[in-house]
């Protein structure tokens, strides 16, 4: 009677048994009173032996260039564990054996030296004495110094012509390089460039065809980086001269016969059989009655243009045949032709010329106003051109009258629908407000209505009394001494967060014995608490913390018997 026993429940926790907390209901009875009693106790069941790894799905790799895989491993149990990394691959791996407490970590490299381009596979495995975990990385191995070359150059460039040949230069590397492209041939050239990785440039060289050329001309095309060499013949064409510059020139008629004082007309027909765009010069030659018009003429291959030769013999000129020469020069081109004007022993009259005409041309008929009555017989020929295309054009547009009337009404009638639309328009958005232009609605001055928060003291941060997991944590454990055991042993606790905490009441436990924290334990923002072994285990008191050298924890719990903290070794 009046008197307690102890007794120890043996837990043999299953293999299968999920992690958490399960509760066990313990019961006492008495043979004697047949007294009852039931207490339920929660137990939290850690997964003790467990290890994370973490490696990058894939990285790229410069083949016959060391490469890192880094393999970061991390202790998530509750008891340290030694960990061995190994790989499949012909790898080197650096740090393969270490030893993790609970939640420390630690990197393992392993460097692998690729030969071959492509895409691989690669294993690791992290052994951890209570399991394994595998980890497979794609590598995908890249020549980081490769490139490639492409060209464009003309199809030709003609003798005595200039062009361009351009070298693309695509850098597939992982780098950026520094390039050399060279050019031999009819064109000594070279040029630098500095391509970054994955980019592309275009380098240009003028070529120069000196007039004596033709045919194929080979042009070697060297391209290097830091490490490789490319070379690359194109091949240029250069046509003939005649090929380039095929010109001929066509007169019609070839000659006419002409009263003094009257015009007459040639048809000149310029044909560019030439591979080039050429702009020619077209001059008459022989008399100076004679003129071309247009004097100059622009024509690409395979086309034709035409041009008119004008002829008037002033009065005076002497009855016989005149040759005029006309002559079309351009870029490579010298060519021409000849007609012939036979001056008949007549003067030109106009038909319709009166009294007052007639004398005029009496009046004007010498050889030093030659020229203005020659030019007086052209300007009566455009006039008796244009009577008739206006002649022309009236009729039609006589004929047409009615209907063109009828479609002027109608776009009359348009512009003043339109007009009115408009009208219409405006007045409604006079009416209406512009939403988009709709003025801001002011807002409260903050100032007013609401207190000044900047200007409002600091409180001072009470001091916590919970905590949760992760708030306070050991600092440091020392369970093993060799001079005097309990002297030496020690637990600090360290208070991560920004405030204080009040740790009173909270209990240290190792399974078997507890060490409860005095009242009015303080930790400050930051701060440390510590506590040694002669305090917790004093020899007077059986029921401290006892922490032997091996397999043992000590586990953190607050007032409310909350595990905030563990440690085991």
């Amino acid at each position: 009677p009046s008197e307690e026993e102890e007794f120890a429940i043996l837990l043999g926790v299953p293999d299968d048994l999920s992690i958490g907390i399960h509760k066990i209901k313990v019961s006492a009875e008495s043979q004697t009173s047949y007294a009852t009693a039931e207490k339920e106790i929660s137990i939290e069941v850690l997964d003790c032996y467990n290890m994370k790894a973490s490696v990058p799905a894939y990285i790229e790799t410069c083949i016959n260039e060391e490469s890192v895989i880094k393999v970061n491993v991390t202790n998530i149990g509750v008891s340290p564990g030694v960990v061995t990394v190994n790989t499949s691959a012909d790898a080197k791996v650096i740090n393969d054996i270490f030893y993790l407490k609970e939640g420390d970590s630690q990197v393992s490299e392993i460097r692998t030296t690729q030969t071959k381009k492509g895409q691989e596979t690669i294993e690791i495995e992290i052994d951890y004495g209570k399991g394994k975990i595998k980890k497979n990385i794609t590598l995908l191995n890249k020549d980081c110094n490769e490139f490639s070359i492409e060209t464009k150059i003309s199809e030709f460039i003609c003798p005595c012509q200039s062009g361009f040949l351009e070298v693309i230069v695509n850098n597939l590397g992982k780098y950026s390089d520094n390039f050399t492209i060279e050019v031999e041939g009819i064109l000594d050239d070279v040029q630098e460039r500095t391509i970054d990785a994955s980019a592309k440039d275009t380098i240009k060289f003028q070529i120069d065809v000196p007039c004596e050329n033709k045919g194929s001309l080979p042009i070697k095309i060297t391209t290097s980086n830091s490490k490789y060499k490319q070379e690359k013949t194109v091949i240029l064409e250069v046509p003939k001269t005649q090929e380039c510059y095929n010109t001929t020139v066509d007169i019609s008629p070839a000659n006419i016969s002409l009263a003094k004082g009257k015009g007459g007309l040639f048809t000149v027909t310029i044909n560019n059989f030439g591979m080039m765009i050429t702009r020619y010069v077209l001059e008459a030659a022989g008399a100076n009655w004679a003129y071309i018009d247009p004097e100059n003429i622009t024509i690409g291959p395979d086309q034709t243009a035409e041009a008119y030769l004008y002829v008037s013999p002033v009065y005076g000129t002497e009855p016989g045949t005149y040759p005029v020469s006309l002559v079309v020069s351009g870029d490579r081109v010298y060519t021409g032709g000849t007609v012939e004007v036979i001056v008949i022993n007549e003067t030109y009259v106009p038909e319709y010329a009166n009294e007052t005409a007639g004398t005029a041309f009496v009046i004007f008929g010498t050889k030093n106003l030659g020229y203005g009555l020659a030019g007086v017989g052209i300007l009566l020929i455009l006039v008796i051109l244009y009577l008739v295309i206006w002649d022309s054009s009236t009729k039609k547009e006589i004929t047409e009258e009615p209907e063109r009337k009828e479609v002027v009404m109608l776009a009359e009638k348009a512009k003043e629908e339109i007009a009115s639309i408009k009208e219409a328009v405006g007045k409604k958005e006079a009416k209406e407000p512009d939403m988009e232009k709709e003025p801001e609605k002011k807002k409260p001055d903050l100032k007013e209505e609401e207190p000044d928060m900047e200007k409002e003291p600091e409180k001072e941060e009470d001091t916590e009394k919970g905590a949760n997991a992760g708030d306070v944590k050991f600092s440091e454990v020392i369970h093993t001494a060799k001079e005097s055991e309990f002297d030496n042993e020690m637990v600090k606790i360290h208070n991560i967060r920004d405030t204080s905490i009040d740790i009173s009441n909270w209990t240290l436990s190792d399974g078997e014995g507890t060490y409860q924290i005095p009242a009015n334990t303080i930790i400050p923002a930051k701060g440390y608490w510590t506590v040694y072994g002669s305090t917790y285990n004093p020899e007077t008191d059986k029921k401290g913390l006892s922490l032997t050298d091996k397999h043992d924890y000590v586990v953190l719990l607050d007032s409310n018997r909350k595990i905030i903290d563990k440690y085991s070794w």
